[in-house]
């Protein structure tokens, strides 16, 4: 824990910790300064969190990438920095202030407990030398671009969540206070729909970067590891979402199922797929 990047980190899961108490105060006291603190402490801690992967990436020589523990770190920066981008578009549905305090509710407490998990809490398996495969541009490459496609689909899901606590309210006509601080049902719906477009490609692009990695490194295209079938589950879950809301019409409850379904998916391919067969992945 000596390390600088262990301070940067214990700074940054703080922050986001308390940006989630705000979001989650603010439900209750409605005050907008609540909610611009909450906001300007998940700059400072996404600051810190950078800080703390660029000293960590300085101390071991490489990505803090080598096991599924130590990555979730890193997912979980590419999921704050895509919720802040949302949170700074011109687009009607996704400025609505609701949107923050919304995706903040849930994507900042993943976003905690990936740090801690990631970095702090002790004798998880972290560290260690790169295999050699690993090394050269294509590798990171397919990392980075498959981590931001997970990052949209953190905040889908956290999206598709309020979506659901939201008709359940409405539906009983419970808290409507609550329901207040929570984005509309429309719009909501919008912003599941964009954030999911905008995973998927990653995610496809990710995919082929990691077929073109297997085949350069190891003259196979990996699809045949449990790791590369439950990739194309998950990504079979969302371009059905995609298909069903842009060109069957599906809107409600049922597609915003769809994401969350997919979300599991998503969980089970990155932490326990390697575990489940056998394969060249270590996370």
């Amino acid at each position: 824990m000596s390390h600088p990047s262990a301070y940067l980190f214990i700074v940054c899961s703080a922050a986001y910790l308390a940006a989630s108490a705000l979001f989650l105060a603010n439900l209750f006291l409605h005050s907008q300064r609540m909610v611009a603190a909450a906001v300007l402490i998940t700059v400072g801690g996404l600051l810190a969190h950078t800080l703390g992967l660029v000293a960590r990436t300085a101390q071991l020589g490489h990505l803090p990438l080598a096991t599924s523990i130590e990555s979730l770190a890193g997912l979980s920066w590419a999921v704050v920095v895509v919720y802040l981008i949302v949170q700074t578009r011109k687009v009607a549905e996704w400025t609505h202030s609701g949107a923050m305090k919304a995706l903040g509710l849930v994507a900042l407490p993943l976003a905690f407990v990936g740090v801690l998990v990631g970095e702090l809490v002790p004798g998880l398996p972290r560290g260690g030398d790169w295999p050699a495969s690993w090394r050269g541009s294509w590798f990171p490459l397919h990392m980075i671009v498959a981590f931001l496609g997970y990052a949209a689909f953190v905040l889908a899901f956290s999206c598709a969540l309020t979506y659901l606590v939201q008709d359940y309210l409405l539906k009983r006509k419970l808290s409507p206070g609550i329901r207040r601080e929570l984005l509309p049902l429309e719009s909501a719906d919008a912003l599941c729909y964009r954030l999911v477009a905008v995973g998927f490609p990653l995610l496809t692009i990710g995919i082929i970067l990691g077929v073109v990695w297997a085949y350069m490194t190891r003259g196979d295209f990996g699809i045949g590891e449990t790791k590369g079938v439950w990739s194309l589950i998950t990504w079979a879950i969302f371009a059905a979402y995609l298909h069903a809301r842009s060109l069957s019409g599906w809107r409600g409850k049922k597609v915003n199922f769809l994401i969350v379904i997919g979300f599991a998916s998503m969980l089970l391919t990155y932490m326990l797929a390697q575990h489940l067969g056998p394969g060249q992945h270590k996370f």
